[in-house]
């Protein structure tokens, strides 16, 4: 009976003091418990940072929606320092030596985030370390279609001119080159959602289907195309002696000759694949742009860079990264690395590594299982 009784309690509330009245209820006692727990509890309640990160996740949904992330990027850096509170269970770092910490250390871990773009790059550090043997055997025939497409242009040009130099746009040409240069890996991708999120099975359902029909019909048929290539190619060879001579046949001669499935790609192979083909053709024009203005604004490092690589490579040999002398060019990796610093990617603020263990970042303590946004 008693049972009985309880039970007609909370219908009874209902009626007497309203469903509204208790779902704000509800709401407050949530509110009200995450903002005690964010100033009393969280690990990370002494670190700076916005209020409301320190509730709710959302706060940075939104703003990436809004495409606000390098706007207030900035602001906040700017506003809080080198570390601050990004999500309730997150931070963002700026200092170049606590990146560079993050990204040389075993310690650290990428998030979930990458659980489902696990394709494009690798969430354990062992695989990451590895040599990139697809990469290697790819950049020769990747050059002919970016580097040495542009040198030939441009020695045309100089050849055509009369006083011996020519005005060109080399930020179009560049990315002109790199478009050229996706374009020919365009043969190969991976269709890697599958549907199994509940993000996409939201989107499949009427009428949001038919808005996103044309985005999602037309990489469906990429996805198909790609598919199909790869199914042919492997039978080609089984019947064939002479191979073709294209990136796809580069990729297919780097895959696995152990692996069980013969038909199908080693997730090494898969991640290389799309790391040549989603490099991101402005990003990488933008990076030789800056490349060239850089080295022209400064004409000292300019000459001392050519000297020293000239010094050890021909006129016409291709420098890949694989090539054994670059060490002894110590202008090399500076005149590479240091425009990527002057590139201004769309993210802004990308997902970062998961610690293991606790670390201590900028004189603040952040416990293992925090995650960290550059």
């Amino acid at each position: 009976m008693r049972a009985s009784q309880y039970s007609l309690a909370l219908p009874d509330a209902a009626l007497v003091l309203g469903w509204p009245s208790i779902l704000a209820a509800i709401a407050t006692l949530v509110v009200v418990h995450r903002v005690v727990y964010a100033l009393f509890f969280s690990p990370l309640r002494h670190i700076p940072g916005p209020f409301l990160a320190r509730l709710t996740g959302k706060r940075a949904d939104i703003i990436g929606l809004l495409g606000q992330t390098v706007k207030y990027s900035s602001k906040e850096t700017e506003r809080y320092g080198d570390i601050y509170v990004y999500r309730p269970n997150a931070v963002v770092i700026s200092h170049p030596a606590d990146i560079r910490a993050v990204y040389r250390s075993h310690n650290f871990r990428k998030t979930e985030f990458y659980r489902g773009v696990d394709l494009q790059r690798y969430r354990d550090y062992v695989q990451h370390t590895q040599p990139r043997t697809c990469r290697s055997k790819v950049e020769p025939i990747l050059a002919m279609h970016g580097p040495e497409s542009l040198k030939a242009k441009w020695d045309a040009l100089l050849a055509q001119s009369t006083d011996g130099s020519v005005e060109i746009n080399y930020n179009k040409d560049f990315l002109l080159a790199t478009f050229d240069t996706m374009q020919f890996t365009g043969v190969w991708t991976v269709h890697w959602s599958t549907g199994q999120g509940r993000l996409d099975n939201f989107l499949n359902i009427f009428p949001f289907s038919t808005l996103l029909y044309p985005w999602k019909h037309g990489y469906d048929e990429v996805t198909r195309y790609t598919v199909e290539s790869v199914n042919m190619r492997h039978e080609y060879l089984t019947t064939h002696k002479d191979k073709p001579v294209d990136i796809l046949q580069v990729f297919v001669d780097a895959e696995d000759p152990q692996s069980k499935t013969q038909h199908d790609l080693s997730g090494k192979f898969k991640v290389e694949s799309l790391n040549t083909l989603l490099a991101g053709s402005e990003a990488v024009a933008t990076t030789m742009m800056w490349t060239v203005h850089l080295l022209m604004l400064h004409p000292e490092h300019y000459r001392r860079a050519v000297d020293e690589v000239r010094g050890e490579f021909g006129l016409d040999h291709l420098v890949t990264s694989v090539s054994k002398r670059i060490p002894s060019c110590r202008s090399w990796k500076p005149v590479c690395s240091s425009p990527c610093g002057f590139t201004q990617h769309p993210a802004g603020c990308g997902p970062g590594k998961c610690l293991r263990r606790a670390v201590t970042l900028q004189g603040h303590f952040l416990p293992g299982g925090t995650e960290i946004f550059t």
